[in-house]
């Protein structure tokens, strides 16, 4: 291989990793949820949450304007967080320490302390 090839190998290869660098710096600077716990819920773990809330004529709370059910999005104040049944958390043991609030016909999953929307459960 000659010198011109070895340089445009070289060349290519810095590129390569500039883009990939830039991009990796952009995704840290959106507005990505960070630090968010996780709960893995399977999607029979989801429809038995979402039928057990849905079922105890849970309280419905409406979407105030400016909040969209997202992970990651602070729950606002006139969103009223309450505890899971003890015989869902006894199904998921999982969700145990957290709390939820039905919004707009789906469940939230909220981490109490910083009321961080963990995961959205829809119908």
């Amino acid at each position: 291989m000659g010198t011109k090839a070895l340089q445009s190998l070289a060349f290519a290869a810095a590129m390569t990793i500039g883009v990939t660098l830039a991009a990796a710096q952009d995704t840290r600077s959106t507005d990505a949820p960070v630090n968010v716990p996780k709960v893995s819920l399977s999607d029979a773990q989801k429809q038995t949450i979402f039928q057990g809330i849905t079922g105890k004529q849970a309280k419905k709370n409406a979407e105030p304007p400016g909040f969209r059910a997202a992970v990651g999005a602070h729950v606002p104040e006139g969103i009223v967080l309450e505890r899971f049944p003890k015989t869902l958390v006894e199904l998921i043991p999982q969700i145990g320490d957290y709390e939820y609030a039905m919004v707009s016909n789906q469940v939230l999953v909220v981490e109490p302390k910083s009321k961080t929307v963990i995961e959205v459960i829809n119908e």
